[in-house]
């Protein structure tokens, strides 16, 4: 099915996803060497570092607030990427409020049926659950005390394997709002 993308309008939501996407993801996983998480947990020379990651990975901690975003946002796919959101700007923000509410009903309930973003948000949630789980995994490596820095590099590798895989999902949405 063809589906018109506007980039060049503002869209909320892709421009959250895109910052969890890149700043998070990207930047505070993906990129990360696994070997230097390791380093950081065991050098005394890096306490800065390894207070900083366990203040990310806690519970409760940014990782767990970023989860929380990013399920949130996964949520409202559906109403974020719709045109109904074009209505209330531009020439038609001049009509009445009941046919402003009338033309968005119309307008997206033809762009649910014509494109597919309904699908994509279990996928996206349970990949945000699967890194969660990740998450939680590493977490409790980490704060035992005994715990060998080879499962504690095991665990990071499955945690990046997870952020790719939302990673992923999240970059097969749409750059902006669809038009039907």
């Amino acid at each position: 099915m063809f589906a018109l993308h506007l980039r060049e309008t503002h869209c909320d939501i892709y421009q959250q996803l895109g910052r969890l996407s890149h700043s998070w993801l990207e930047n505070q996983i993906i990129r990360v060497e696994p070997s230097v998480v390791a380093c950081v947990r065991t050098d005394a020379a890096m306490l800065k570092a390894r207070l900083d990651f366990e203040e990310r990975i806690k519970p409760g901690g940014e990782f767990d607030r970023r989860i929380v975003e990013t399920r949130a946002l996964a949520h409202r796919i559906s109403d974020g990427f719709s045109p109904q959101q074009l209505i209330d700007d531009g020439p038609l923000a001049t009509l009445s409020s009941e046919a402003r509410e009338a033309i968005k009903t119309v307008i997206h309930r033809e762009y649910l049926e014509q494109t597919e973003i309904e699908q994509t948000i279990e996928p996206l949630v349970h990949a945000i659950d699967d890194l969660e789980n990740a998450l939680r995994v590493l977490s409790r490596i980490w704060f035992q005390p005994d715990s060998e820095d080879s499962d504690l590099i095991n665990a990071f590798e499955h945690l990046q394997l997870k952020a790719k895989a939302l990673h992923g999902k999240i970059g097969n949405l749409p750059e902006g709002i669809v038009l039907p």
